[in-house]
């Protein structure tokens, strides 16, 4: 057990012992000629006084290291949470949206799109577990920051790109005469919209499905890696553990 909870508290403890001990080594020192049993009341008193004043430091102690442990578990579930929004978020729109149509030579129509793509608002507070960095894993702290960002590039490529085919693309295509569900060829998609904008819709098309791709994958690593390291600092059983969707779901 480490008694002292950090080296100041320790350096301060021993500072106090050896100042008390000095102090009564000199009171004996000094009052040879007195009577020695009138002067042990009074050191015992002083060193109850020390010993009642030690536990109380210690204890104090143990009490403020409890909190730190609980506030810093309390940040690592909170980010897990985070991360288990997100991830089976855009996992769900692979699966629902991107699975379907993604060996679809004309998926660029047939994916569908997202009038208003609602993404969670939490936000990823990786400043909070910044404890990592006294361990082996600092390398997290790293990921974490490079799926923050490939999170908000998912949601800006598939707002980006929903916005580009339904306020661009499908009306012209309606003044084309092609009507929503109708049997289209991408020569059609390019005569009706334009060479620049049967690109754009085709490239945005093809950003969207790599973003998603990129981000499963790389958030599920960090998922598995953050709780097996959360799990290493505090338990198993306190840390909030959870699984990937499944394919199997769109079935």
């Amino acid at each position: 057990m480490n008694i002292f909870p950090s080296k100041n508290e320790k350096l301060i403890t021993i500072t106090i012992i050896g100042f008390l001990l000095g102090l009564s080594v000199g009171l004996l020192s000094a009052l040879e000629m007195a009577d020695r049993k009138e002067l042990i009341p009074s050191l015992a008193a002083l060193f109850a006084a020390f010993f009642g004043a030690s536990t109380a430091f210690f204890l104090e102690s143990r009490s403020r290291k409890r909190e730190k442990r609980i506030s810093q578990l309390d940040a690592a579930n909170q980010l897990l949470y985070v991360l288990f929004e997100r991830l089976n978020t855009v996992k769900l729109f692979q699966i629902d949206f991107i699975e379907p149509v993604r060996d679809d030579p004309g998926r660029m129509l047939s994916l569908q799109p997202m009038a208003n793509y609602h993404a969670p608002e939490s936000k990823m507070e990786a400043e909070k577990i910044a404890y990592i960095f006294q361990t082996s894993h600092k390398d997290l702290m790293f990921e974490l920051h490079v799926v923050n960002e490939q999170f908000q590039e998912v949601v800006n490529s598939i707002r980006h790109r929903s916005n580009l085919h339904l306020n661009v693309c499908q009306p012209l295509l309606e003044q084309a005469g092609h009507r929503m569900g109708d049997a289209i060829t991408n020569n059609d998609v390019l005569n009706a919209v334009g060479e620049r904008n049967y690109e754009m819709l085709r490239q945005s098309t093809d950003v969207v499905i790599g973003n998603v791709d990129k981000f499963v994958e790389r958030a599920d690593k960090l998922r598995s890696r953050l709780i097996l390291v959360f799990s290493e600092i505090f338990s198993k059983d306190e840390v909030f553990g959870f699984e990937l969707l499944d394919n199997s779901l769109n079935k």
